[in-house]
């Protein structure tokens, strides 16, 4: 199971027809997602599509093999905004056995 994963939806039927993956997350792209977060936080975002216009970059980069045609029409938005949140979250967290004194 990857660190990270986002399952893309069938449109009409609404069954997963793929997930997407990734294990780590880089540092650069964790910066740039705590800073839209930091942007969402102080209430610079004029609505939930300019939010979701500025998650959508962050989700091409973390998961390259999806399309902005199956962020904008194949993913749920709770999940998306699920995945938002973990990745804020577990980017951050230390694995047991990472540690040197673990």
């Amino acid at each position: 199971m990857a660190k990270f994963e986002l399952p893309i939806y069938d449109a009409i039927t609404g069954e997963v027809v793929k997930t997407h993956k990734r294990n780590f997350m880089p540092v650069n792209l964790y910066i740039r997602f705590q800073a839209l977060a930091e942007k969402i936080g102080a209430e610079k975002m004029k609505s939930d599509k300019d939010m979701f216009d500025a998650l959508e970059g962050l989700f091409l980069e973390t998961f390259p093999e999806m399309t902005s045609e199956e962020y904008r029409n194949q993913t749920d938005i709770a999940e998306v905004l699920i995945m938002f949140k973990d990745i804020l979250d577990k980017s951050t967290q230390i694995q047991s056995g990472d540690s040197k004194n673990g």
